[in-house]
């Protein structure tokens, strides 16, 4: 998958000690930012390649005999009469493909039939009529077993063109048995979403399949054996989601995805400026679950004329978090976008890419607000020891005992130092108890707990706040710690 690049306007700010909000001296000196429709020329790309490969495939129609030996199948498989009519079917299988998918649409069936013709399709190739079937019922269909019966399918299928469809089915799922298999099929397709899902469904204790569900995840990833208790398998789903999320989904991301996937993902990318904000928020879920596979979409939406699609992508950048760091470059020249500064920060910072310590470190600077929270925020996202001179120059100049004081500011640049095992950082947060109420709601609460989670895993003295179980007696322990320090 190929990222683009574009020049990279915030770095030219950092050289000439600039902040982003502040014009240039020089008219001109800033290349403008460019601005297309990336997602029609994108999608026209993607159409011409799937045209081309199958302009040599034909439709198949299914003849009356196909469609017998199919209903065969689906009304009794354990039978004498559905064995043989498998056979039959397997020496014409494009036929018999679409057979089972006609009766896997045909909503008037029982959803036992329907969902044994999802089954079914299980055994004949991948092509795009069973897979757009398959998507279509795990979508659409008002049957649990159904849908159920298409997820497993997927995943015994193995082709990475039905994980939006999962994914979409999956945020809105209604039943624990249907997350589950919902899940399984996205774990066998290598995508992370699936190993959460999963996990949650084990712990819940309420799907017996779950767990047998799970065991097979991990004797193919040869992490547990089959079997196990749920809190092994529990400790097991956390171990390879862990995995999978530092090898960057790899199994998902494995070799060149096809045209087909590639348009699946970019369709769920184009919801991102959809009027209906449910269908944003489902959009978003999907990407933010895809892994790389999202990249080339998103890397689209950063350069679509539609300021709203943009600032979309980019808060899923932040939730892919370092997966997203092929996009760096054009974050950093979006940063420099008067229409939106604060919102690339945040991003970048939540990417936790070191190209970025300079452009979040600059705009510390910033006279805009918002500019100077989000970068300090961004610095907080993640460990950046090239910015630690700026953040202790913002620093010496807070003084929490004046009414205007930036507490946003103060938290964001707390969290940041103490993250990189600046001890001044923690003690500013302790300080900013004296203004909790200020503050979002628990905000103090969780940039405490990182923060001396942090200096615990350096090895500095943090009085035990780290290890408090809720946020009075981690407060009671910070502020015996900060006694201690004075």
């Amino acid at each position: 998958m190929r990222f683009l690049g574009g020049s990279v306007a915030l770095v030219a700010l950092v050289a000439c000690g600039r902040a982003p909000d502040q014009p240039s001296a020089e008219a001109g000196t800033t290349p403008p930012i460019e601005y297309s429709d990336r997602f029609s020329a994108l999608r026209s790309a993607l159409e011409r390649e799937i045209v081309a490969a199958s302009r040599a495939s034909e439709s198949v129609s299914v003849d009356p005999e196909t469609m017998d030996l199919a209903l065969a199948v689906i009304s009794d498989p354990r039978s004498k009469i559905g064995r043989v009519a498998r056979t039959s079917l397997a020496q014409v299988p494009a036929k018999a493909s679409a057979a089972f998918c006609e009766l896997l649409l045909d909503r008037a069936r029982p959803a036992s039939e329907r969902a044994a013709a999802a089954m079914c399709l299980s055994d004949f190739p991948p092509t795009a009529r069973p897979l757009a079937a398959l998507g279509n019922a795990i979508v659409e269909d008002r049957e649990e077993e159904v849908r159920s019966a298409c997820a497993f399918a997927a995943g015994k299928l193995g082709d990475r063109r039905l994980i939006p469809s999962l994914l979409w089915r999956l945020k809105d799922e209604g039943t624990d048995r249907g997350a589950a298999y919902l899940a399984f099929g996205l774990a066998k397709l290598g995508c992370l979403g699936g190993i959460e899902a999963l996990r949650e469904v084990v712990r819940r204790e309420t799907v017996p399949d779950a767990v047998a569900l799970a065991s097979e995840i991990l004797a193919r990833e040869g992490i547990l054996a089959a079997g196990s208790e749920v809190a092994a398998l529990l400790a097991a789903l956390d171990a390879l989601g862990a995995r999978w999320r530092a090898e960057g989904i790899s199994r998902s991301d494995a070799g060149s995805p096809t045209p087909e996937a590639r348009l699946a993902f970019l369709t769920s990318a184009e919801l991102l400026n959809h009027p209906n904000l449910r269908k944003v928020d489902e959009a978003r879920y999907v990407l933010s679950k895809s892994g790389r596979a999202a990249l080339e979409p998103l890397e689209a939406a950063l350069f679509e004329r539609d300021p709203y699609t943009r600032v979309r992508a980019m808060e899923v950048l932040g939730w892919l978090g370092p997966l997203a760091a092929p996009l760096v470059p054009r974050l950093l020249e979006l940063a420099g976008d008067p229409k939106h500064r604060a919102e690339p920060l945040r991003a970048l910072g939540r990417i936790g890419d070191e190209r970025a310590a300079p452009a979040l470190a600059l705009a510390l600077q910033s006279k805009n607000a918002e500019i100077r929270a989000a970068a300090a925020r961004g610095l907080a996202s993640a460990p950046f020891p090239g910015a630690i001179p700026s953040l202790m120059s913002t620093v010496e100049g807070i003084d929490l005992r004046a009414p205007a004081t930036d507490l946003d500011l103060a938290l964001g640049c707390g969290e940041a130092l103490a993250l990189v095992g600046e001890v001044r950082g923690a003690r500013l947060l302790v300080d900013l108890y004296g203004r909790e109420s200020e503050l979002e709601p628990e905000a103090l609460d969780r940039a405490v707990a990182r923060a001396f989670a942090a200096l615990k895993a350096r090895g500095a003295e943090e009085g035990g706040v780290a290890s408090a179980n809720d946020a009075a007696s981690r407060k009671a322990a910070a502020r015996a710690w900060a006694g201690l320090k004075k």
